[in-house]
């Protein structure tokens, strides 16, 4: 019996998957044996102060990276909450307003000045966060509001639309440029 798998191995020697998986288990075994002359385990190994100081300083510098990533997820988050209770009511008054541009023009400059003064403050977010271009839609939201406002009190109801088109453009570029959906479809700051 022992003759017969002797002679299944040297016929298998010859096919080539047999021999690259030969090769790469006598490489497996040929590493081992250069890393136990090479590197003895830690229990028969000797460490010097120096080893150690070099292994506290790894471990410590190791931490000191895991607690700095989880803190700026959290301040994200943080960063992410107080950015949202700004653009809620900002958006509440800019739906409002969109919403009365097609109508009534008096509640349309009313929700128009709600808008600038709303993004006057999301202006001051991102000025404190040095995004230039955040900055600019929050001045051009402003600027077309301010558009939105004026023509209302005119009565020129088709000057309140287009500036009020205007308004919904600079969000959607703000939005594109500086936010991110989350997969449980609630959206982020980039």
């Amino acid at each position: 019996m022992a003759r017969d798998r002797r002679f299944s191995l040297a016929r298998d020697a010859h096919d080539p998957f047999f021999s690259r998986a030969a090769r790469a288990i006598g490489g497996i075994l040929q590493a081992r044996k250069c890393r136990r002359r090479l590197w003895p385990p830690i229990s028969t190994h000797n460490s010097t102060e120096e080893e150690k100081t070099m292994k506290l300083r790894f471990y410590l510098c190791t931490c000191a990276l895991l607690l700095l990533a989880f803190a700026g997820a959290g301040l994200a988050d943080e960063t992410t909450d107080q950015y949202s209770m700004l653009m809620k009511p900002a958006a509440a008054a800019n739906a409002a307003m969109q919403k009365s541009v097609a109508g009534d023009l008096g509640s349309a400059a009313a929700n128009a000045a709600t808008v600038q003064s709303d993004f006057a403050k999301i202006e001051a977010f991102w000025t404190m966060r040095g995004a230039s271009d955040a900055v600019g839609f929050a001045q051009n939201v402003q600027a077309a509001a301010k558009q939105v406002q004026d023509a209302a009190a005119a009565g020129d109801m088709a000057a309140a639309q287009a500036a009020a088109k205007k308004v919904g453009a600079n969000c959607g570029m703000c939005h594109m440029a500086h936010r991110e959906k989350a997969a449980d479809g609630s959206f982020m700051l980039k």
